[in-house]
């Protein structure tokens, strides 16, 4: 695991030096071998997921919902004031978040 580290922080350090090897701070995505140590729990957390799908799916449906109603509003009810922020439903959804 030491070797993953440090290939990890190989490009970092050669860039402090004054060297530009910009590819190979792609050995950065090394680190993610390390993730193997966490199957289990990670495997845990996927049964627990695939096991209250259907309340999940139908959570974001409502969010979805509610989402595209309250941005809805927003634009009927700012248009007037503000055309130039709200002029479209998308742009209200996006002041909204």
């Amino acid at each position: 695991m030491a070797l993953i580290d440090l290939l990890a922080i190989v490009p970092s350090l050669l860039s402090m030096a004054g060297i530009d090897l910009r590819i190979l701070r792609m050995v950065r995505l090394v680190r993610l071998l390390k993730l193997t140590r966490y199957t289990k729990a990670m495997n845990i957390l996927a049964d627990a997921i695939r096991s209250r799908k259907d309340e999940l799916v139908l959570t974001l449906i409502i969010m979805a919902f509610l989402l595209l109603t309250c941005g809805t509003l927003i634009y009927f009810a700012e248009y007037a004031a503000q055309p130039e922020v709200f002029s479209s439903i998308p742009a209200s959804l996006w002041w909204q978040l």
